[in-house]
């Protein structure tokens, strides 16, 4: 096996997202606790166990493999590309399940914090319906609803409480604004599985653009980052604008989003730094 094919069936650039918050909640707190490489932990190996049961489940309903020439490839890459056996996969999904379960178990011993654990267990009941019958939203054309709160609300919001930081507004809008990117990547992501005649797929255009005024109006309340809320809104609107008309075309598009989720990240952690 290749070094790439592993990385583009894991779908390695995507775990950026789970990073980010955590990250980003330990520059805004301006407490830099150990404990912070530890909830890194938690949401590396809970969404690796999240990728690897989408691509078990992905299999069995039969959502076929799309986009695979590019970094985002769409359905299971390791079962139809690299010949892993799907109970394989899902053996790893649950093992890796395990794991950040018993680290994020070890954060709320560590912290004292019983909180944090309420929020875990509401991060795996969210991680476990987008993927699992008879629930399955990320095949409802919902998934966004688990992406918001595993890869915004809860990674942030959790990290600060876990760094011992009373939560007020500000926070709540900063971890808004990483859900919304979250639930933008995996929407543009998946489109091209939707049907053509869906209404995610009819009015994309449309419910993309709300998104991403939703990051606009998540910043705009917040002190002091006018100029990365505007610079990031101009951004997206031309992202948005050079999108292409099919949903294929679109899917392809995700490495773009991604990225701007990437510029967005290092430029709040500067404008925390030094406003």
């Amino acid at each position: 096996m290749k070094i790439g094919e592993i990385l583009k069936a894991a779908k390695v650039p995507l775990y950026f997202t789970s990073v980010a918050p955590v990250i980003t909640a330990a520059v805004y707190a301006g407490i830099y606790n150990p404990i912070i490489f530890l909830i890194l932990s938690v949401v590396i190996f809970m969404q690796a166990a999240l990728n690897t049961s989408m691509d078990y489940y992905d299999f069995k309903f039969q959502r076929h493999l799309l986009n695979s020439d590019t970094l985002f490839p769409l359905g299971s890459y390791f079962i139809e590309k690299m010949n892993v056996k799907p109970e394989t996969i899902l053996k790893v999904s649950r093992i890796l399940l395990a794991i950040s379960t018993i680290l994020g178990i070890l954060v709320v011993i560590i912290t004292k914090n019983i909180i944090l654990l309420y929020f875990g267990l509401i991060a795996i009941f969210f991680a476990l319906i987008y993927v699992m019958p008879p629930f399955r939203l990320g095949s409802r054309g919902i998934g966004e609803i688990s992406t918001f709160v595993d890869f915004g609300i809860f990674p942030f919001i959790g990290s600060l409480i876990a760094l011992g930081k009373n939560i007020n507004f500000e926070d709540i809008l900063i971890a808004s604004s990483f859900g919304i990117f979250a639930s933008m990547i995996r929407y543009l992501h998946h489109i091209a599985e939707d049907s053509d005649n869906s209404k995610r797929v009819r009015y994309f255009r449309m419910i993309y653009l709300i998104l991403i005024f939703g990051v606009t109006l998540s910043l705009i309340t917040i002190n002091k980052l006018f100029f990365l809320d505007l610079l990031i809104t101009i951004i997206l609107i031309y992202h948005w604008l050079r999108l292409p008309k099919d949903k294929f075309g679109i899917s392809r598009k995700t490495n773009e989003i991604v990225s701007v989720q990437i510029l967005y990240t290092i430029m709040l952690i500067f404008t925390i730094l030094f406003k």
